[in-house]
């Protein structure tokens, strides 16, 4: 994190996941230091669509493993351009949770 605090000034600093706080003087300040907190995005959210996450070779095995024949009905292609927020609006808490799995195992797998 870099701070510049103006001339003929002070400053306290709060830094994320530090504890107290850092009074400073005018001048440019760097901190740099390891944290807890994740920064990156995942690839894969509840505001992925369908079709998205089926062009994962992974997310197909998957959801065959877990709601074999989900992906083979001739209506399912009309689902593919809805987010996973869109289609489990409506889904008892099971089905939900099928969709979090696979989200989630794609991040962890998938780059």
């Amino acid at each position: 994190m870099d701070v510049t605090i103006p001339p003929n000034t002070t400053a306290e600093i709060f830094l994320p996941e530090k504890d107290g706080v850092v009074k400073v003087g005018s001048g440019s300040w760097h901190y740099e230091y390891g944290t807890n907190t994740k920064l990156e995005q995942d690839k894969f959210t509840m505001d992925t669509t369908l079709g998205a996450l089926i062009e994962e070779p992974l997310a197909v095995e998957l959801f065959q493993q877990y709601v074999p024949g989900m992906l083979d009905g001739p209506m399912i292609s009309f689902a593919y351009g809805m987010t996973i927020s869109e289609l489990t609006a409506v889904m008892p808490p099971e089905g939900v949770e099928v969709f979090q799995t696979v989200i989630a195992e794609l991040n962890r797998q998938v780059q």
